[in-house]
């Protein structure tokens, strides 16, 4: 049953179909402001958090996944690879994807860690006494680094 159900998602998700590009960027713009307070910064949600890095990966992964069965990972990093590997995308945007998608992981693991709260991924202001604690969570030598 569990291949039948793998089949069918690939069946849908990647079947070559063109992407409503200003749907996804509309939903999107939704999660950022609907689930982020306003003026704050959420490691997750705000424009270029970690929802954006997976954002991007998952519609490169469905646009040449049609055509590239190895891409359909539902692991961001092994995708990353994969697309890397197969020339969807450079290596060096494959790097800078992987770097980023790992200190924002860092980040919001930090954060929960920092903030005691799971769900609460607002990054403090940088003269708060929250910021100095991820900063020195993050191994920054100065809050300034950070």
């Amino acid at each position: 049953m569990g291949a039948r159900v793998v089949e069918c998602r690939d069946g849908y998700v990647y079947s070559g179909a063109g992407l409503d590009v200003e749907n996804i960027l509309h939903l999107r713009n939704r999660q950022a402001n609907e689930l982020v307070t306003p003026e704050a910064i959420n490691a997750k949600y705000s424009p270029g958090g970690f929802v954006d890095v997976e954002c991007y990966v998952q519609v490169l992964q469905i646009v040449v996944g049609n055509a590239a069965a190895a891409v359909r990972c539902t692991n961001t990093l092994d995708a990353i690879q994969q697309l890397v590997e197969r020339g969807h995308l450079s290596r060096t945007r494959g790097e800078e994807l992987e770097q980023t998608y790992g200190f924002l992981r860092q980040l919001i693991e930090a954060l929960r860690a920092v903030l005691g709260h799971a769900k609460d991924l607002t990054i403090p202001d940088s003269d708060a006494p929250e910021f100095t604690y991820l900063a020195r969570r993050l191994d920054f030598e100065s809050t300034e680094a950070l």
